[in-house]
């Protein structure tokens, strides 16, 4: 399924895409599948950090001390709580058109 860079190969980048859009077009949650190498913490971090630049809402996990990896990368950041935060305001505040 891998490259020897550790890169997916391009059908199964193809399915993961698949799966991203699809759960988005399905108002879901797009979980993204799990980091097989358990012993590279480092490659499975960015791999869950590619996952959420990619738009994934999560990662699957299959070792315990994956756990705390995508706790630490899918916890929002304060620039994303920040823009959350005025986006609820706006919307607070608007004056019930419909756009």
């Amino acid at each position: 399924t891998r490259k020897p860079d550790g890169g997916y190969l391009d059908i199964f980048r193809h399915c993961q895409s698949m799966c991203l859009l699809a759960a988005k077009a399905a108002n879901i949650q797009a979980i993204d599948g799990i980091y097989q190498n358990v012993r590279d913490m480092a490659g499975f971090e960015k791999e869950a950090s590619d996952s959420k630049y990619m738009g994934f809402d999560g990662k699957l996990t299959l070792h315990p001390e994956q756990i705390s990896a995508v706790h630490r990368v899918f916890e929002p950041t304060q620039a994303e709580l920040k823009d959350a935060n005025a986006i609820v305001t706006l919307w607070e505040g608007g004056d019930g058109l419909e756009y």
